[in-house]
Order: C-alpha cells, then structure tokens, then sequence
C-alpha cells in the first residue's frame, strides 16, 4: 500500500530541475544567516557587507600591523629556520651545537687533527642521536605554526579595509575610522583569500613558543603581543565555528556548495636542518684538515727549499693545466709533485748533496765496497733522471711533443671530437710520464736517505763497518758529521713532503 501511494506522490510532485535546487538552498542560506551570531556582518536581501565586518577586520590589523613590517621576508629566512630548531634544544644538545658550530681557531685547541676528527665525529653522532622522532615533530609542528602566522600577518588588510573605507591609510591608527557598507561581489576574493589563511590557525597550538621565537628572531622585538593575539584566536575560532565567511561567500556568489580551501604550510625543517648541521661541520672538518695540511706542507717546503713557493717546472704546471680542465679534460694530475722533484733534484741534491756524495764516494776509504757500489749507481740514476725530468717538462711548451699538439687540439676540441680523444689520450700518456719519473725519484731518493742515516750511524760508532777514514774526511770535508746531518734532515723532509703531494707513504719514513 505504502508503495502505491509513494508512487502516487511522486507522480503528482515534479521533479526539482537544478536551478530549483539552488535557489532552494540559497533561500536556506540566507535563512541561516539571519539567524547567525554574526549576522550584523552581511545583509542577504540586498547582498551587502556591512561596516560591522569592517570593524572585525580593523580590531586585527590594529594588532598584526608591526608584524607585517617585522616579519615581511620571514618565510624566506634560513635564520628563523635555524631559531626555531635550535628553541628545542635541551641543555646537553644545545651545548654540542654550540661546539660543532664553533670555528676553525676554536676547533683548532682540540688538538692535532687525529684529536679533531675523533672529537667532532662523536659530537655529530651524539647530535643526530638527539633528533629523535619526538623532537623532529615538534620542531616541524611549531615552524608550521609560524608559517601559518605569517601567511596570516601577509593577508592584505589594509587593502580589504580600503573597500570600507577609501581613506583608510596603511598602519595609521591616529584616528577610528568608519565603516561603510560594501557590496558583497567586490569583498568575495578578500574573504577567500582570509579564509584559506585564518582557517588553519589553531587556538590550540603552542602559540607562546612561537611568539618567543619571532622575539629572537627579531632581536628581542615583540612582534606580536602574546594576550592580543591570543584575543585573536579566540575571536576567530568564533568565527569558524559560525561559518558566516563560507555562508556569505556562497549566497553572494550564489554557489551554495562552494568550499574553501585551507592554506596549509608544508614545511619540514628538522631533517633539513640537521642534515645542514652535518653538512657544514664536514665541511669545516675539511677545510681545517686541509689548512693543517698545507701549513705542514709549507712548513717543510722552507726546510727543504727555504721558501714556501717553490716554482721550477714550467710548462706542465697546475696552471698550464686549468684550460683543460675548464673544458672538462683531467689537467696536469702530477704537476705539483713534478715541480717539487725537479726543484729538489736541481737545487737541493744538485748543490751541496751532489758535492757531500762525491766526497764520500771519491775520497771515502771504503770497507763495504757493495754499499759504495750501489750509493755510486743511484748518485748517477738520480743525475740521469735530472736530465729527464727537465726534458719532459720542456715537452709542455710550444714547440715540445705534448705542448704542440695540445695546444693545437685545444682550439678545436668543442667541435670536434677526434680532436678531444686527441687530448685525452695524450693526457693519459703524459700523466702517466709524470707518475713513473715522480715515483723513480721518491725512491731513488730515498734509497739515498736509507744510505745517509747508514753513513751516519756508521760514523758515531766506534767501530766502522762503511768507511774507515772518517777523521779524515772531517777534516778535508769540514764536519762530515755535521753536513751527513744537514742531508739526512733535508731528505727526510722532502720525503714527507711528497707524502703530503701524493698521498702515498713511503716505506722507512715517518708518515707526514
């Protein structure tokens, strides 16, 4: 029966075309906001804004005003990124942010480097530890809150105000204005626009830890007072919870299913940040290792040379190198050890090492005739490689087998490819020159340090067992001791210095 007369009813009734529907629930709109709390805000019959919402909107910006200016480029900052992190900090994390963002001078009393890697490594271990998931959550959560307040601080109030009132001035408060009524249609954008960005503003939010964080940021500059803005929440929440803005918004642009879309920050700063913290105390880590390194390098340059700047090859030169390097090739890998090999060999163990070898091998009343035999073939392998040296670092210039050629194919290697395997090709072979003459001389020179100390410990001792005319010697030779001494110490010290220039340490000598 019941199916009947529902068939009946509707057979009777027509069906409510869409335009129907609409209108319908516009008239229920406007019902409701009649009935609303805060229906001195919009008039539904003639579509208007009234001056009541003016005053809504000028109460705020009389509060948010000195943030607009304080906070102006506030999104963007790196440094109100790092505030905000570093507020969660308990006293043990923050005292080790403290160390790992100390300088490079600070760094430097740990100790020598061993001592600064270990110590830094463990405090960036117990740092990382320290961003836990709990942490991480509430550092995100509350630079989320201080987006929120700034996308709301950003909203145009001046401007929406302007529609009230055409002489409204920006951030002059000197007189209460009045308020006139607007048509709706010229006030929906600006609504919208309040609604995505007031709507996510949380009255239950950690609002304290954020106006304390802008006050540092600021430099001790209250950016927003706590009890006014916690006036403001309280006020927009009301707000919310009414639903007068969406409502208004529907029945002035006659869209009854019209939603907003809430302005969310999506920011996670705690990874980035920590991630920044490593990155940058790595970063200092490298820079002081490579600033103690180069002042050890230095240091035993002047030993060796007497100067830090040593510049003896040049053509196959770091320098020399850079335009192919600029046009992606490898460059001159062994530059700095050829130039450092070559100066040794010309001006330290050409000079007064070549005449100390020559005395002893000359004058010297051998007993082991090995050791002189074998002191002999090395002094002359190592005058040899001299002379080698020299000629490959002369086939650099011009007119010399690699220099002609590269720099032919340099010119053209952008366009053409043949020209550019050319290069590298002769790269390789040239690097790979370098790498065999630096290698036979660190070990032809240090054969010559292992026979030095030999001939050193020989002469202090009591009984000899290389040369047996050691007085004599000293005396035609003016201390041998002392000049033994002065040539073991110079060998030794070019021997580390190699070792800071390739990287490779060398059997017998104590690491760099």
């Amino acid at each position: 029966m019941f199916n009947i007369f529902a068939k009946l009813f509707s057979f009777l009734t027509p069906a409510m075309t869409p335009e129907a529907v609409k209108k319908s629930r516009l008239r229920q709109i406007a019902r409701t906001l009649s009935h609303n709390r805060f229906a001195r805000f919009y008039r539904p019959r003639s579509r208007e804004i009234t001056g009541e919402m003016g005053v809504f909107f000028y109460d705020i910006y009389k509060v948010i005003a000195p943030a607009q200016v304080f906070l102006q480029n506030a999104a963007k900052s790196a440094v109100l990124k790092q505030i905000t992190a570093e507020s969660f900090f308990d006293k043990e994390t923050g005292e080790i942010n403290k160390i790992l963002s100390g300088s490079p001078e600070e760094w430097a009393k740990i100790g020598e480097i061993p001592a600064i890697v270990q110590v830094i490594n463990e405090k960036l271990t117990a740092f990382s530890a320290a961003f836990n998931t709990e942490l991480m959550k509430a550092i995100d959560r509350c630079y989320i809150n201080i987006m929120s307040m700034i996308h709301f601080v950003a909203f145009d109030f001046s401007g929406t105000l302007k529609k009230f009132n055409a002489n409204i001035r920006e951030r002059d408060f000197s007189t209460v204005p009045k308020f006139g009524t607007v048509d709706g249609l010229i006030l929906t954008e600006k609504i919208k626009d309040f609604l995505e960005v007031a709507s996510v503003m949380d009255n239950d939010e950690d609002w304290e830890q954020v106006t304390k964080i802008m006050k540092l940021y600021r430099n001790d500059v209250v950016v927003v007072d706590q009890a006014q803005w916690n006036k403001i929440l309280g006020r927009l929440n009301e707000i919310k919870r009414s639903g007068i803005l969406e409502q208004m918004i529907r029945h002035i642009d006659e869209d009854p299913f019209w939603q907003y879309k809430p302005r969310f920050p999506n920011e996670r700063i705690a990874q980035e940040y920590l991630e920044a913290k490593q990155a940058e105390a790595g970063a200092r880590l490298d820079k002081i290792i490579s600033l103690r390194k180069r002042a050890q390098k230095e240091s035993l340059a002047v030993d060796v040379f007497d100067k830090a700047d040593v510049h003896k090859a040049q053509f196959y030169t770091a320098s020399a190198g850079e335009p192919y390097i600029r046009k992606k090739f490898e460059g001159f890998l062994h530059a700095e050890a050829v130039n450092y090999l070559l100066a040794f060999l010309t001006d330290v163990f050409g000079g007064e090492i070549n005449e100390l070898c020559n005395t002893l091998l000359i004058r010297g009343g051998w007993i082991m005739r090995d050791f002189c035999r074998d002191m002999s073939e090395r002094y002359h392998r190592i005058t040899e490689l001299t002379g080698k040296l020299s000629a490959f670092d002369s086939e650099f210039s011009n007119v010399g087998k690699y220099g002609s050629r590269m720099q032919s194919s340099i010119a053209k290697a952008d366009k053409n490819s043949s020209q550019a395997r050319l290069i590298t090709s002769l790269l390789i072979e040239a690097n790979k020159e370098a790498l065999d003459l630096v290698n036979a001389g660190i070990r032809l020179i240090a054969e010559t340090g292992r026979d030095m100390n030999a001939l050193l410990e020989d002469r202090r001792n009591t009984t000899h067992k290389l040369i047996r005319n050691w007085k004599e010697l000293d005396s035609a030779a003016n201390s041998i001791t002392g000049r033994l001494t002065a040539a073991n110490t110079k060998i030794n010290s070019f021997i580390q210095l190699m070792t800071f220039v390739t990287g490779e340490e060398i059997e017998g000598f104590p690491p760099a």
